[in-house]
């Protein structure tokens, strides 16, 4: 992820931004950063998990083809899902 570090508290920005909330002046140019941060408030703070068997696809695929339907809900039921434990918001990685 592309972020604007402040240089005097160090906070992380978006690359749009070009004041830090501190009130500093953000250099031009944005860097890339290794760290997992979140899209939404960019908290490094970040717990990983898989998601589990989705009640709410298991429910529309037993309306449409009954009871084979069920397994409907195992639809992308391996895939890692990311969790800021900041603002709680949930997203897949690369997102």
């Amino acid at each position: 992820m592309r972020i604007k570090t402040c240089t005097k508290c160090g906070a992380a920005n978006v690359p749009a931004q070009t004041w830090c909330g501190c009130g500093t002046k953000l250099p031009d140019q944005a860097i890339q950063d290794p760290a997992v941060r979140c899209p939404q408030c960019l908290s490094t703070q970040i717990a990983a998990g898989q998601k589990g068997f989705g009640a709410g696809k298991a429910v529309a695929g037993a309306v449409l083809l009954g009871p084979l339907g069920l397994l409907g809900g195992l639809v992308g039921s391996g895939k890692i899902k990311l969790t800021c434990l900041k603002c709680g918001h949930v997203f897949l990685p690369g997102a």
